[in-house]
């Protein structure tokens, strides 16, 4: 049956771990997979698998990828009442197991029934819960490629996302002065007070438009000392206008070198942005 099909399929892909920047294992079952339906496939530069399927008039991309949301391992999903679900030690992992599986039965159906079809550039892409890095490096232009679809969403089946947000990493690094506690006080600076300190726009913004988050602090070197270093690694997603989203990056770098300056420590705040959001009609 189609459906025991894809379960089955769905259930070896879950089970395989596969984290950000270790995707082999699912790289050489989805390899081993299309070689099974006769075609051959390719890893690119960087890490992605890439395979094609000859057909008729302009060419449209398939795409998921094969990198999932820590842990990335140890997935043991559990069928009950027809639906899926995780055994509670883990997240379920199908992020985006279903988008590959969804591809690989579109492929494996049109070849069985001999479905007219375009010409299908398969694109399976590496570390896209860690910034969209294998996306990014795609090089489009030699797979004559304008449209695609991508399988990866978090709505009901059959909705359509026609926008995505612009999103933007920024870290920042701050820098005090050390020294013991239990002396003088007045010659240190307590890094991790500045970050406290810090009154820096987060959350949800413009009607929830924007969305401002840290993710990742880390900050001191013993239980003894007064932490002279904090790195902080925090995001940005927005669907609002570039002139917006500058707006934001300087009010988080302002206030981050202003209360760094308060404290008399220093703070260094860098930007780098990943994807800059699309909308289609």
């Amino acid at each position: 049956m189609l459906s025991d099909r894809l379960y089955t399929t769905l259930v070896e892909l879950i089970r395989l771990p596969s984290t950000s920047g270790h995707e082999e294992n699912i790289r050489a079952y989805l390899a081993q997979y299309l070689s099974s339906l006769g075609l051959n496939s390719q890893v690119d530069g960087s890490g992605n698998l890439l395979a094609t399927l000859a057909g008729e008039g302009t060419p449209l991309l398939l795409n998921a990828h094969m990198d999932r949301v820590p842990p990335g391992l140890g997935h043991e999903p559990i069928l009950r009442d027809g639906i899926l679900y995780s055994d509670g030690t883990t997240n379920l992992g199908a992020d985006d197991a279903a988008g590959i599986v969804i591809i690989l039965e579109v492929v494996r159906r049109v070849l069985e029934q001999h479905l007219p079809h375009p010409p299908l550039v398969l694109l399976f892409t590496v570390q896209e819960e860690a910034g969209l890095c294998g996306a990014s490096n795609f090089d489009s232009v030699p797979w004559h490629v304008a449209d695609g679809i991508v399988f990866d969403n978090a709505f009901e089946a059959g909705v359509v996302v026609s926008r995505g947000a612009a999103y933007e990493a920024f870290d920042v690094e701050i820098t005090g002065r050390t020294g013991h506690p239990g002396k003088d006080l007045a010659q240190t600076v307590h890094a991790i007070d500045i970050f406290r300190a810090t009154d820096y726009p987060h959350g949800a913004l413009a009607n929830d438009q924007t969305r401002i988050n840290i993710g990742h602090i880390s900050g001191g070197s013993a239980r003894n000392a007064i932490p002279a270093s904090v790195t902080i690694a925090g995001e940005l997603r927005s669907f609002e206008p570039l002139e917006a989203r500058q707006h934001y990056q300087q009010a988080i770098q302002n206030a981050f070198e202003q209360t760094a300056r308060r404290f008399g420590g220093t703070a260094q705040v860098s930007f780098k942005t990943h994807s800059s959001g699309y909308e289609i009609s």
